[in-house]
C-alpha cells in the first residue's frame, strides 16, 4: 500500500513517514523543502497529480502553521491553506482514493469553558483557524477525515522552537529568560508521538460510516501554560522566566474523548516528556 503525506519532510511529517514506512506503508513525500521525496507545492495541480500516482491514501499536512507565521502573508496563507487543500482533495477524489486525513488545529476553538468537543461550535480568534476551518470544510464534503492537534511539541529531525513547551525547553537548556504571559491560560498540548500515531492508525482504518466525513480531537493533555515553568523547574533546575499578566485570547481545552470511543485510540505521552525530549535535543 502506498501513502502520500504532503509536508512529509517538516516537523510533523518526518517522525510520521518513519512510522508509515514501519508499518509497511511505501511512503511519497510531497514537500518543498530540498529533501522531499518529490520537491513540490500543493498549490500545484500536476506536483499534486504526480504525487498520487499509485497511491491509495493520503496524509494532508502541508501547510503556513501558526498564527505569527500566516499573519506574514495571508495571501500566501490562504492559498497554501485553503486553495492547496481543495486541490489536494480535488486530485484525491479523482483518482478514486478512499483515506485522506487532513491535519488542523484546536486553533479554531477560541476560548473555551471545558474541554471542547468536536460538535462544538467553531470560533476562531485568527484568520490562521479561519483558514484551517475552511480546510475542514473541504475535507469533510468530500467524506474525508480531520484531525485537530492541540499545539504540538516534544523532538523531531526538523525542530519546531516556537512551539510553546519546546521554547521553554529550549531556554532551560541553554539558560535564557522566557517571558510567558498568562501562565493560568489553558492550552491543549499534543505530544508529537501522539501525533504521529494517531495519524498512523486513522489512515490504516477503511473508511465507513463511523469515520467518513468525521472529525477527531487529537490531545495528549490539557495543561495551564504556567504549569510549563513548573515542569522545567523540576526536569531541568530553571526558573529564569518573567510571567505576565497580559491577556491570552485563545485561552481553551480539547477533549480527546471521542476518538477513543470511536477507535479505542488513547494518547500514550505527556507534555513533561515532550519537554526532555526536546531539551535533549537542544
Amino acid at each position: 500500500m502506498k501513502v502520500l503525506v504532503t509536508g512529509g519532510a517538516g516537523y510533523i511529517g518526518s517522525v510520521l513517514v518513519p512510522k508509515l514506512e514501519e508499518a509497511g506503508w511505501e511512503v511519497v513525500v510531497l514537500d518543498k523543502r530540498r529533501h522531499a521525496g518529490i520537491r513540490g507545492d500543493i498549490r500545484g495541480p500536476v506536483d499534486v497529480a504526480k504525487s498520487l500516482i499509485g497511491c491509495h491514501a493520503v496524509i494532508h499536512l502541508a501547510a503556513v502553521v501558526g498564527e505569527d507565521a500566516y499573519n506574514k502573508n495571508h495571501s500566501k496563507g490562504r492559498m497554501i491553506n485553503i486553495h492547496g487543500t481543495q486541490i489536494v482533495v480535488s486530485e484525491a477524489r479523482e483518482k478514486g482514493i478512499k483515506r485522506l486525513v487532513f491535519a488542523s488545529t484546536g486553533n479554531i476553538y477560541g476560548r473555551t469553558d471545558s474541554p471542547a468537543r468536536e460538535s462544538a461550535v467553531p470560533k476562531p480568534l485568527c484568520q490562521y483557524g479561519y483558514s484551517k476551518l475552511i480546510g475542514e470544510e473541504i475535507v469533510k464534503e468530500a467524506g474525508y477525515m480531520c484531525v485537530r492537534f492541540g499545539t504540538a511539541c516534544g523532538a523531531s529531525p526538523q525542530m519546531r522552537w516556537d512551539l510553546l513547551p519546546n521554547a521553554v525547553a529550549k531556554a532551560a537548556r541553554e539558560n535564557k529568560q522566557l517571558d510567558i504571559y498568562s501562565p493560568e491560560a489553558w492550552r491543549p498540548f499534543t505530544h508529537i508521538q501522539d501525533a504521529t500515531d494517531a495519524l498512523v492508525e486513522l489512515v490504516e482504518r477503511d473508511t465507513n460510516n463511523a469515520l467518513k466525513g468525521k472529525v477527531f480531537n487529537i490531545v495528549s493533555e490539557n495543561v495551564q501554560k504556567g504549569h510549563l515553568v513548573s515542569i522545567a523547574r523540576d526536569e531541568f533546575g530553571w526558573d529564569k522566566v518573567r510571567l505576565l499578566g497580559m491577556p491570552d485570547k485563545r485561552d481553551y481545552q480539547m477533549s480527546g474523548e471521542l476518538i477513543e470511543k470511536t477507535i479505542g485510540w488513547v494518547p500514550r505521552h505527556t507534555v513533561r516528556e515532550a519537554m526532555i525530549d526536546a531539551f535533549t535535543a537542544c
